[in-house]
C-alpha cells in the first residue's frame, strides 16, 4: 500500500507492516490487493448469501476493482469476485471507490 508520496518516491507498507521508500518507477499503477486469513469464499456479488464463484487461499494477489461498504471486488484468474474488506490487505477501512 502506498502511504505517502514525495516527488519520485513512494512510502509503501507491506502486509506484515514493514514500511520503506521506493522509487515510483518500481511500482505499477494498478491497484492490487492480497487475500488474507484462511481459505476465503469469493462471491459473485457483495452479499453473504450470494453464490460462491471460487475460493482463494491467503496470499492470493489480484487486481482491486472497487470497495463499497464492507465489500471489495477483485479480479482473480480473469474472474470478478467479491469478498469482505476485512479479508484483504490493500484497502483502507473506510475507503470507497
Amino acid at each position: 500500500m502506498i502511504m505517502a508520496e514525495f516527488e519520485y518516491w513512494r512510502k509503501v507498507r507491506d502486509a506484515d507492516g514493514t514500511e520503506g521508500w521506493m522509487h515510483r518507477s518500481l511500482l505499477s499503477g494498478r491497484r492490487m490487493a492480497m487475500v488474507r486469513g484462511g481459505i476465503n469464499d469469493l462471491r459473485r456479488s457483495p452479499q453473504t448469501e450470494a453464490p460462491v464463484a471460487m475460493r482463494a487461499e491467503a496470499g492470493a494477489i489480484g487486481h482491486l476493482l472497487a470497495c463499497r461498504g464492507p465489500w471489495c471486488q477483485m479480479a482473480l484468474n480473469d474472474m470478478r469476485v467479491w469478498l469482505p474488506r476485512s479479508n484483504i490487505f490493500g484497502a483502507l477501512p473506510n475507503e470507497e471507490f
